[in-house]
């Protein structure tokens, strides 16, 4: 069989395992987002044990391998019978892993509002909460939004180390066919382009984005 037919035959099985990897980055970016939330506030907390636990949370996250936290949930975590799908591992894992760059990411939009808003609101005998959900947070998230779709990006990239923990995405297909037919060089091109396809026009899309938030 020629390259052409073989390269044809074989791009469903690859276009399957980028379904994957798309969806296991939508669902680890949710997870991300909603768990670096608490993270966040923890880090920022006026309560000192708080703000530890923050910090420690973060550095242990941050200053451990991706592959090690996978393998953690995938092989350590049914020793206590918690068994978990591949699938549900790789997405707890890369979720896990970026909610420590997100809740940073969070602190720094949070850092970044002027004091004379809390005084605004204080003046206004506004609690806290309210000054935090209503006027400090819409302020604070829209210079994270650039930072959170290059993370998404590199989230999508990374999906590439669950076929590490047996998930079938992209590089996994990859793998699973170049050991069968042993077309290293065409399968590993074509999977090369399927990735810069969905990155490179991503990556347009952001660089318009940081330059519209830029200029408002």
């Amino acid at each position: 069989m020629s390259n052409t037919s073989y390269a044809w035959s074989v791009l469903p099985a690859l276009l399957r395992g980028l379904k994957v990897s798309v969806e296991a980055t939508g669902l680890s970016m949710a997870l991300a987002l909603i768990a670096g939330v608490p993270v966040c506030l923890l880090r920022i907390s006026r309560l000192r044990a708080l703000r530890v636990m923050g910090v420690a949370i973060i550095s242990v996250i941050r200053n451990t391998p991706l592959l090690a936290q996978l393998y953690v949930y995938f092989y350590v975590l049914p020793e206590f019978h918690i068994e978990l799908s591949p699938l549900v591992v790789g997405v707890l894992g890369l979720g896990t892993h970026f909610t420590a760059y997100i809740a940073e990411t969070y602190r720094a939009g949070y850092e970044s509002v002027p004091a004379g808003q809390w005084e605004a609101a204080a003046a206004l005998n506004l609690g806290r909460v309210i000054t935090l959900g209503r006027i400090v947070a819409p302020q604070a998230l829209r210079p994270t939004i650039p930072v959170l779709a290059n993370y998404l990006l590199a989230m999508f990239k990374d999906t590439s180390v669950l076929t590490a923990v047996t998930v079938t995405e992209l590089f996994g297909a990859t793998i699973s066919l170049s050991n069968e037919s042993f077309r290293f060089t065409l399968l590993y091109s074509m999977m090369g382009l399927l990735y810069l396809a969905v990155c490179y026009p991503a990556g347009r899309i952001v660089a318009l984005l940081e330059r519209r938030l830029g200029s408002v």
